[in-house]
C-alpha cells in the first residue's frame, strides 16, 4: 500500500509540473491583420482576416485578443485558438448603443505563444441610417450540439436507474468492476483539458484548481476502491466517489447554463459558456476536440455518479438479507 501511495504521489507531482509548464508559456508570436481600416454600421459587423505567426519558441495554444473596443462592441475570430503559424477571420460587432465615429483597437495574441506587440485596427462606426452595408449576424438555426449530449445523460441516468432497479443483485456485484470504464475515461478526458485548455488555465483559473482537484480525488478513490481489500471500507468509498462526481456534474450543468458563475471567463466574451464547453467547432470559441474532452467528462461523470450511488445503496440492501 506504501508503495501504491507513493507512486500516485510521484504520478500527481509530475502533472503538476507539467501543466505548470504549460501555464508559463512556449514562445513568442507576432500578429498581422488583411486590412488595417474597417467600417460597419451600428448593430451591424465587418470582418478581416488575421494571421498569427510563430516568432520563436515552441508552436502551442494561441487566440487573437482584442482590446480598447468600447462598450457594445465585441469581436470573435475564427478559429478562436490554434498553434502558430495559423490564420483566420475577426469579426468586430458594433451594437446599436456605439456612438458613431473612429475607434483605435489593438489586436494581437495571448496563450502560450503571446505577441510581444499589438498592431491597431480602425473601426469606423456610422450611424444605422448610413448607406454602409454591414454583414449582419448569423444566427444558426441547427439544434445546438449541447442539446444532445443533455439528451444523452438523461438518457444514461434513467436506463442505469432502471438496471439497477432490475438486477439488484446483479447491478450490485457487477456494477463495481464495469465502473472502472467510465472513471477511466473521466480522468483521461480532466488530464486533457488540463494540458491542453489553454483558455480554461488562463481565462478560468478557478474552474481550472477544480479541474485539478476533481482529477486527483477521483484518482485517489479509484485507487483504494480497486486495490484495498476491506469490503466494507470499499462500499463507502464507491458511495463518496457517487456523491463527488454527481456534484462535479452537476457543477458542469451549472456552467454550461450560466456561463462558467465563479469566474470572469466571459465578462467580456462574445460567444457564450455552451459555445465554447460544447460547440464542437460549429461556434466562434469553441473546438472540435476540447468539446469533446468535455462532453466525455461530463457524461463520465454521470455514468460514474449513478452506478457509484446504485452500488452503495445496493450494496446496503443486499448486506441486510
Amino acid at each position: 500500500m506504501r508503495d501504491g501511495y507513493a507512486v500516485l504521489f510521484i504520478l500527481f507531482a509530475i502533472i503538476f509540473m507539467v501543466s505548470q509548464v504549460h501555464a508559463a508559456g512556449y514562445g513568442t508570436s507576432t500578429v498581422s491583420i488583411g486590412n488595417p481600416s474597417v467600417n460597419l454600421s451600428q448593430g451591424g459587423s465587418a470582418v478581416t482576416s488575421f494571421t498569427i505567426t510563430l516568432a520563436s519558441g515552441s508552436m502551442w495554444g494561441t487566440s487573437l485578443s482584442v482590446t480598447g473596443a468600447p462598450a457594445g462592441m465585441t469581436y470573435q475570430s475564427s478559429p478562436s485558438i490554434g498553434d502558430p503559424t495559423f490564420s483566420g477571420q475577426l469579426t468586430i460587432y458594433a451594437g446599436s448603443s456605439v456612438a458613431p465615429g473612429k475607434y483605435v483597437l489593438q489586436v494581437g495574441a495571448t496563450g502560450d505563444d503571446p505577441s510581444s506587440a499589438t498592431v491597431p485596427l480602425t473601426v469606423d462606426v456610422l450611424a444605422s441610417n448610413s448607406s454602409v452595408v454591414s454583414t449582419p449576424v448569423k444566427t444558426p438555426v441547427q439544434t445546438p450540439p449541447f442539446v444532445y449530449v443533455l439528451a444523452a445523460a438523461v438518457a444514461m441516468t434513467a436506463l442505469l436507474s432502471l438496471l439497477g432497479a432490475a438486477y439488484r443483485k446483479g447491478f450490485a456485484a457487477r456494477g463495481l468492476v464495469a465502473s472502472v470504464f467510465p472513471i477511466a475515461i473521466g480522468l483521461a478526458s480532466s488530464l486533457y483539458l488540463l494540458l491542453y485548455d489553454s483558455f480554461l488555465r488562463q481565462s478560468a483559473p478557478l474552474h481550472y484548481g477544480i479541474l485539478v482537484v476533481f482529477f486527483a480525488g477521483t484518482s485517489v478513490l479509484a485507487y483504494l476502491i480497486f486495490f484495498y481489500r476491506k469490503k466494507p471500507v470499499v462500499k463507502n468509498l464507491v458511495g463518496l466517489l457517487g456523491v463527488l462526481t454527481a456534484l462535479f456534474a452537476v457543477a458542469m450543468l451549472v456552467d454550461l447554463l450560466f456561463g462558467l458563475p465563479l469566474s470572469s471567463a466571459y465578462s467580456t466574451a462574445p460567444y457564450s459558456a455552451e459555445d465554447y464547453l460544447l460547440g464542437f467547432g460549429v461556434y466562434a470559441g469553441s473546438s472540435v476536440a476540447v468539446s469533446t474532452a468535455f462532453a466525455l467528462l461530463f457524461l463520465s461523470s454521470i455514468v460514474t455518479a449513478v452506478m457509484g450511488i446504485l452500488v452503495y445503496l445496493l450494496s446496503g440492501n443486499q448486506k441486510k438479507r
